[in-house]
């Protein structure tokens, strides 16, 4: 099987070697502020840094690990010189519900006192199909080095007559699969049992329908391969599984939900603007009182791609200033700020989902939509004990299919009026003559708290809207009673 000259452009950025030099990262979304003690739900002693654009579309979110500079800064240097090739590969485009796109998500794969292991996954789509591929960094705490995946056996050459005895999909090529791991097997971590697992990127070894490849060792192999340090990475990696990890991995079945019947006694009552606080999202209650937006002038507040740690400067802006909003939240997000979030709802504000990782909804299969939309919302119910009923897709991508879907899950799609072009202009005075020129009553204003500037342009954002008689609202205040399967940009 031959790879096309495209696939192969992309599966390579995963080989450490063709990566460029880059500085590290001076201007990524993320503050310093020291990560907040361990709670109830557990947050790891990482912050995250998230690149993020509308055009061309691209979102990568990975961790800074406190106490490991060397991982963090390789991680910069992997994420920026993977985004600077697609930006450079496609450059601006038109838009719409097909356009390429490049997301980098990351997950914790193994985290105690001597080791730390971090997976990023890439996803690129850039046509009829999207293209995934892994890559795995370990980091010993001890010797304060990186560790390549090489170092997790006792032998490379052990690995691959292993990895090629426990192959038994015709499918897949067997000389590729030994291609690949004498190239240095980018991508190695562990089950939740604590079996090695190597994986392959989609196209690498198999057909496309394959999706990423992955072959598990089973106990017996992965004790006789594992060195010294590859077992004390495998007891990292089974010692603390991050928060979310018992959610399924399957979406459940569909479930259609049915229209809401106002004559039906266990049907709320619409309340056209008139609510007594947030109830279209996640929340964790208001006493305020009710806010007619049928009489009076009302914009709602949106914050997306959250929670990070500068959410909490956000929280403590809104607070100040007795002013709620709605946050639309990655799944990923809330599994690293689990407590941050728990703090939105605690505080009375609206929380509405914008899928797990920032995916480009409407490129992907009926499956992968719904697995995007369930898992951010059982994970944001699993937080703070409300289930979402709002969403928001990323780009605000959406179709039919999307909205469909939605339906099934109980979810109204919210989209917006007023775009600050936040994640593009990173100042607070554009920002604002963003919101000055484009306020009218009923609109919800998209605003993103991964940005710095973004929560800097808040107490000014609320000081004009308020001078100009505005009443600010959570999203369900303004709509009223948001239906699921439905569309909504304002009131």
């Amino acid at each position: 099987m031959r790879l096309s000259p495209h696939r192969r452009r992309y599966a390579g950025l995963l080989v450490p070697w063709l990566l460029v030099c880059v500085a590290a990262l001076a201007a990524c979304n993320a503050d310093a502020t020291s990560p907040e003690p361990r709670g109830k739900h557990a947050e790891p002693e990482v912050q995250t840094r998230s690149l993020s654009s509308n055009d061309p579309r691209f979102h990568a979110t990975w961790p800074h690990v406190r106490d490991a500079q060397r991982l963090s800064k390789a991680l910069d240097r992997y994420v920026k010189a993977t985004v600077d090739q697609f930006t450079h590969e496609y450059g601006e485009t038109d838009g719409g519900t097909s356009a390429p796109e490049l997301n980098i998500a990351w997950r914790l794969v193994a985290d105690d006192d001597e080791v730390v292991g971090v997976r990023l996954e890439s996803y690129l789509f850039a046509g009829a199909n999207g293209e995934t591929a892994g890559r795995t960094w370990w980091y010993d705490r001890a010797s304060g080095r990186l560790r390549a995946n090489a170092g997790l056996v006792r032998s490379p050459a052990a690995l691959e007559t292993a990895v090629l005895a426990a192959i038994d999909d015709p499918d897949i090529d067997r000389s590729l699969v030994s291609s690949s791991l004498e190239q240095g097997a980018p991508d190695v971590d562990f089950t939740d049992d604590g079996r090695l697992r190597v994986r392959f990127a989609q196209y690498d070894v198999a057909p496309g329908s394959a999706g990423v490849v992955a072959v598990v060792l089973d106990e017996a192999a992965t004790a006789a391969l594992l060195s010294p340090f590859g077992e004390r990475a495998r007891q990292a990696a089974i010692d603390q599984p991050p928060l979310g990890d018992d959610l399924p991995s399957v979406p459940p079945s569909p479930e259609t939900t049915a229209p809401t019947d106002p004559t039906d006694p266990a049907t709320p009552p619409a309340t056209d603007g008139a609510t007594d606080g947030a109830t279209g999202g996640a929340t964790g209650g208001t006493d305020k009182p009710r806010v007619n937006c049928r009489k009076v002038k009302c914009v709602a507040l949106t914050f997306d791609d959250g929670p990070v740690t500068d959410t909490n400067r956000l929280l403590r802006v809104l607070r100040r200033a007795d002013a709620p909003a709605t946050f639309f939240v990655l799944g990923q997000q809330v599994q690293t700020y689990p407590e941050t979030l728990a703090r939105v709802a605690r505080q009375g504000h609206e929380i509405g989902i914008h899928t797990w990782d920032h995916r480009q909804l409407t490129t992907l299969r009926p499956r992968a939509i719904r697995g995007e939309l369930v898992r951010a919302q059982l994970l944001v119910e699993q937080v703070t004990g409300h289930k979402p009923t709002l969403f928001r897709p990323p780009y605000g991508a959406s179709d039919a299919r999307v909205l469909r879907i939605a339906r099934s899950l109980g979810l109204a799609q919210v989209l917006w009026s007023v775009d600050t072009l936040d994640w593009k202009n990173r100042a607070v005075p554009p920002i604002v003559a963003k919101v000055r020129g484009g306020a009218r009553p009923g609109r919800i204003i998209l605003m993103h708290d991964i940005h710095r500037t973004s929560v800097d342009a808040v107490p000014k954002v609320i000081k004009l809207l308020r001078r100009q008689g505005y009443h600010l609202v959570t999203v369900s205040e303004l709509l009223g009673a948001p239906q699921p399967g439905r569309s909504y940009s304002q009131r």
